[in-house]
């Protein structure tokens, strides 16, 4: 039953696309016109066919029979040669069919020639395949698909002991102790989601346990579901916690009536443990009998598929995350049989971090890797398997691999090498979806698209599902971006094998001839790359990565790119931030496979013209070169072309006829040219455009009828549109210039609008027309000639807005509202007003508008003077800066948290809002207000900062607020800190070219510190302790520069101190004595301009100590014999 869940072995989608070609009526009919021989091809799709029935058994035997493995790796090499021939093929059909698109001769041989050389290969493919199947039958394999119940361990309520869960047994808890379900629905289904060996199970073994849930369910079950889910499988074992552990009935009905029966009037909690899939129905069908069960019943589904808790669960999926480090590596040191001294020994601490590393939060990892280290008692043993990869162990050593695989397993076949693919990339990579599917495009891995979907958004659908299975995570920085669990990576390594290299560094695995696909780590790689070229002369693939910043690329090996340019399987080529790269050759025009090609942020001045006759280009990305002035002439004729990355390139103009590129999906820029055929009308023709639209040089469009006949209104499926004049011109004629972008109006679907440098005088009324029901975002930016603004009150959905640098906008009156019967701006949430200089009155509408706005800027208004805003209910953040006139008092918002105010010295503050978390204030007279506030409110201020005041002023210690943690000052020469009263609730200090008067920072009032940055304090000579507090367990970063009467630390414990800085101290003599000892966790030290420093104290320095950095500190250096290294071990930057 669960072979069916298989989705297929790896090679199956391959083999697929091979069939599809075999049976594609233009290459049928190319291949009898060009009279090429019918029985070889038949031959091929017979010899694939009969290898395909297998393949899911040599995928299950291929893990133990390395001749199987043998097998299978030749056949792979096979099936990539033979698409590369049916490739070609395809393409010369596909060409005869659209004839005129391309030029009629792709290579420089003789057609009789070129198709004689391709009868020949296709012989020799037909050789090896015929080998490969008569070797089939001699491994014993034979047809159908992979049973993998077998492989599951299956899972029982007991737990050992956790660590590290608290939090998450804390939230579980909770919901299965509530009465009430927040869906309405009588029976809660709690869903715990998470990669493999993360420790569902395990959380839901620790509340299962749980005397409070004991006490609070009747009847519990715990289902090992762990294959397809099956309503009467499941139904029999929950009747058999009942007492009922014989009943064999197979008839459903029965089976539920009697669970009914037994269920009446109970709260109970049923744990379905590893659910693979559920189908609607079939769940619906088990809930049935469960209703009869009491209030408050709860079910508990873990699973690794996101798509399974959205069908089954009623309230909001559990995401389970990873362990911190050191809950990881408790669970290493119970697995590893550690005593509590052999943790504490520094041998074993030092290679903590490899642990950590290799388990990256994984309790399965670190349980495995305990067990494995548990047997070799060498502690230099340990580092050597620590060094291994994951993938590097057999399944017998280490067991994660194959616990992982199970998730790989259920994938069906063209998810399967989508997945496999990303092992290209480095671990630790952020995945851009757009980017991954795009690649996955140009590798042929994507199925043709029916029901009207597009290639692009069947991947979309393809990477969705790898998300929702966890094979990818949600990144937190950006929506758009995701990250790959290390060990996930892993196992896409190990299901890729040794037809992906990823060029990391020396120790990376050689580059083979079976390689088809390389990622080349620039910044890292220093062995010969050419070589290796060499060596893998049927390359698809060749990635160029760069992992520093862009400005570090200079530091990095050259890519040998004429090398690549005669490697003629390639279908990706990304030379992306390769600066050294100045020209493409013209042979690039002979990779005739290619449909990915990347130079953005190279150096190249132009692109050769045999780019044109790359006929199955797809995508073409020329992003941020800032050299290039033009695209290549014929860009027309790349008619398969669906993607083009032009952003910040300064194109004069588009190529002529760009019209004829009909599938673009995505153009990132239009520039409108002078010269006919380069107009803003070739856009009409583009209809199907996604994304987003930049289009430049609009004072280059000849009149309005010219921008009407772009046909913006029809492009359905834009979702941004940016409309830039370049600004160079002055105002023209303001009716003209309206009716323009009058013509300009884009469809009603589109998200995101932005113009820059509009000439006119006002706006069209489309502009702000509540038609537009799904904008969300719009940016006005110099927009200098216009005095007022349009009605984007009326905007339903509008969540962000910035109006910014109109220098002939006076007054903001109702015309900004609208007239619509609803209160304006319903949806607005961050507002921004920022470089309007005659800007001088705001007419609010009191407490109609804003509901939901919780951000707002006013910058740089300097003649704005009162009448801001009365009431912001919904207000977080609030920002003004430099409005020098406003005289205005703050809005009153008693959801604001976040606040800074900035050379706005009338500005009024009474009081300090009593919710405000974080406040910056810039100016003498705010600072003064700010601490009279202080005295006089109770708020739950934790960070302050405060700056740029000349005057002699205290710092009110006394009153701070009891919740204040950070403070930063900065250009307060006169500011005077006081040194009596303990603070006990700071944490974070930062002072910048302040307090002038301070000689000796008073440490000792501040013993909870856990950073401090001084910095420019002209009479500090040291740091204030005293014999009550020579401890700061938390203080974990310290560094004091350009202090020139700075003369020594002085000697506390930091035994969490991880980075100490000191530079420009030139009077500093001494270091604290004993580091080794009062500072153990010390990684970074680094000590800079410091002329007067000899010796480091007496004592090591710390064995863990990672960085050491010294710089301009002569004598010091001159000692560097008597630095006593010997000890640091982990040291890898000595500088």
């Amino acid at each position: 039953m669960a072979a069916a869940l298989v989705g297929g072995a790896l090679l199956s989608a391959a083999l697929q696309v091979l069939f599809d070609r075999l049976a594609s009526k233009k290459m049928l009919d190319f291949i009898k016109e060009k009279n090429l021989s019918r029985n070889s091809v038949e031959n091929l799709e017979i010899k694939l066919l009969s290898v395909s029935k297998v393949l899911s058994d040599a995928e299950k035997k291929q893990i133990h029979d390395p001749e199987v493995k043998k097998w299978v790796n030749t056949l792979k090499d096979a099936a990539f040669d033979a698409d590369d021939i049916l490739d070609e093929i395809a393409t010369e059909a596909e060409k005869a069919s659209n004839s005129g698109t391309v030029p009629k001769k792709l290579f420089p041989i003789s057609f009789n020639s070129y198709y004689r050389d391709l009868e020949n290969r296709l012989e020799e493919i037909l050789k090896r395949l015929g080998f490969i199947v008569a070797e089939k039958d001699n491994l014993g394999l034979v047809e159908g698909n992979v049973d993998i119940v077998s492989q599951i361990v299956p899972t029982t309520s007991l737990v050992d002991e956790v660590f590290g869960r608290e939090m998450d047994k804390k939230v579980i808890m909770e919901l299965l102790l509530e009465e009430d379900d927040s869906s309405g629905s009588k029976i809660g289904v709690i869903p715990i989601v998470g990669i493999g060996g993360v420790g569902k199970t395990t959380l839901a073994q620790l509340v299962y346990n749980d005397n409070k849930v004991e006490e609070h369910f009747g009847l519990k079950a715990w289902i090992d579901v762990s294959q397809q889910f099956d309503v009467s499988h499941v139904t029999k074992m929950i009747l058999a916690v009942t007492g009922l552990y014989n009943y064999d009935l197979d008839d459903l009905n029965l089976l539920q009536v009697k669970l009914k029966e037994k269920l009446l009037k109970k709260r109970f909690l049923i744990v379905l443990d590893g659910v693979w899939n559920a189908k609607p129905d079939d769940w619906e069908l088990f809930c049935r009998p469960l209703q009869i069960g009491d209030q408050g019943s709860k079910i508990i589904v873990t699973t690794r598929h996101e798509t399974v808790a959205l069908k089954v669960g009623t309230v909001e999926t559990y995401f389970l995350k990873e362990l911190g480090d050191e809950d990881c590596l408790r669970v290493f040191a119970k697995h590893a049989l550690l005593s509590r001294s052999a943790i504490q020994d520094q041998n074993i601490h030092v290679i903590y971090g490899e642990i950590a590393k290799k388990c990256r939060g994984l309790p399965l990892a670190a349980k495995a890797l305990g067990g494995l280290l548990r047997s070799i008692p060498s502690v230099d043993d340990w580092y050597k398997i620590l060094k291994r990869e994951i993938w590097q162990f057999s399944d017998e050593e280490l067991g994660i691999i194959p616990a992982l695989k199970l998730s790989y397993y259920y994938l069906p076949s063209h998810l399967k090498r989508c997945f496999a693919y990303c092992s290209i990339f480095p671990k630790g990579y952020v995945y851009d979806k757009e980017q991954i599917i795009l690649l996955w495009m140009a590798e042929n891995f994507i199925e043709t698209p029916n029901q009207g979907l597009t290639m692009e958004e069947v991947g979309d659908q393809y990477f969705n599902e790898l998300v929702s299975r966890s094979f990818f995570q949600k990144s937190s920085f950006h929506k758009s971006q995701f990250m790959m669990h290390d060990l996930i990576n892993d196992l896409a390594r190990d299901v890729f094998g040794e037809i992906c290299s990823k060029l990391e560094d020396k120790f990376s695995p050689p580059v083979m001839e079976k390689t088809r696909h390389i990622s080349f780590l620039r910044d890292k790689y220093d062995l010969d790359l050419v070589e290796d070229l060499k060596m893998a002369k049927r390359l698809r693939t060749f990635l160029s990565l760069n992992l520093l910043w862009p400005f570090l690329a200079s530091t990095s090996q050259e890519v040998p790119v004429d090398h690549l340019t005669v490697l003629t399987c390639l279908r990706v080529l990304s030379l992306n931030d390769c600066y050294e790269i100045k020209r493409l050759s013209k042979s690039i025009g002979n990779l005739i496979h290619l449909r990915y090609l990347d130079v953005s942020r190279t150096s190249i001045t132009k692109l050769p013209e045999s780019v044109c006759t790359l006929y199955n280009l797809q995508t073409l990305k020329a992003a941020k070169c800032a050299s290039l002035r033009k695209l290549p002439k014929n860009l027309r004729r790349l008619v398969n072309l669906r993607y083009l990355d032009i952003r910040g390139t300064p194109l004069q103009q588009m190529p002529k006829k760009i019209n004829k590129l009909v599938n673009l999906k995505m153009l990132s820029t239009f520039v409108v040219g002078k010269n006919k055929g380069s107009t803003i009308q070739e856009l009409k023709e583009i209809s199907k455009l996604h994304g987003s639209l930049s289009i430049n040089k609009l004072q280059n469009v000849a009149g309005s009828a010219d921008a009407s006949n772009a046909k913006l209104v029809d492009k359905e499926f834009l979702e941004e549109l940016k409309l830039n004049w370049d600004g160079t011109t002055g105002l023209k004629d303001s009716q003209e210039e309206i009716n323009l972008l009058n013509n300009l109006r884009p469809h009603e679907n589109l998200k995101k609008l932005s113009l820059h440098y509009y000439r006119g005088t006002r706006f069209p009324n489309w502009l702000g027309n509540h038609s537009f029901h799904s904008l969300t975002s719009m940016s006005l930016n110099c927009c200098r000639y216009c005095n007022s603004l349009p009605p984007l009150g009326q905007l339903p959905s509008l969540k962000v807005l910035e109006i910014l640098q109109f220098d002939e906008l006076v007054t903001i009156g109702n015309e900004f509202y609208g007239s619509s019967a609803l209160k304006p701006f319903p949806s607005l949430e961050i507002l921004k007003f920022i470089c309007l200089p005659a800007w001088t009155k705001w007419h609010s509408l009191r407490d109609k508008s804003f509901p939901c706005l919780y951000e707002l800027h006013i910058e740089n208004c300097p003649s704005l003077s009162d009448d801001l805003p009365r009431q912001l209910q919904s207000l977080v953040k609030l920002v003004i800066r430099d409005c020098q006139k406003l005289a205005a008092s703050i809005p009153k918002a008693p959801a604001l948290q976040e606040m800074e105010i900035s050379n706005c010295d009338k500005v009024v503050l009474k009081e300090i809002p009593s919710n405000l978390e974080s406040f910056k204030v810039k100016g003498c007279e705010l600072m003064q207000s700010t601490f009279k506030a202080l005295e006089y409110t109770r708020s739950l201020l934790q960070s302050l900062e405060m700056s740029s005041c000349s005057r002699d002023i205290m710092f009110p210690q006394l009153k701070l607020p009891s919740s204040l943690r950070k403070l930063i000052v900065q250009d307060c020469e006169k500011l005077v800190i006081p040194t009596e009263q303990p603070n006990k609730t700071i944490e974070w200090i930062s002072i910048s070219e302040s307090c002038d008067s301070l000689v000796s920072f008073p440490m000792s009032m501040f013993p909870n510190l856990s950073y401090l940055f001084l910095k420019g304090c002209k009479a500090l000579t040291s740091l204030l302790l005293s014999q009550n507090c020579l401890q700061f367990p938390i203080l974990y970063s310290l560094s004091i520069v350009n202090c020139p009467a700075f003369v020594c630390c002085g000697n506390f414990s930091a035994p969490n101190l991880t980075h100490l800085l000191i530079s420009g101290c030139k009077s500093l003599i001494s270091l604290p004595e004993n580091m080794d000892f009062l500072m153990p966790s010390l990684q970074t030290l680094t000590i800079y301009k410091c002329p007067k420093i000899e010796y480091f104290p007496g004592g090591s320095l710390p064995s863990g100590l990672a960085e050491l950095q010294i710089g301009y500190c002569d004598k010091l250096v001159a000692n560097r014999s008597d630095w006593n290294l010997q000890r640091a071990e982990s040291l890898e930057i000595l500088a």
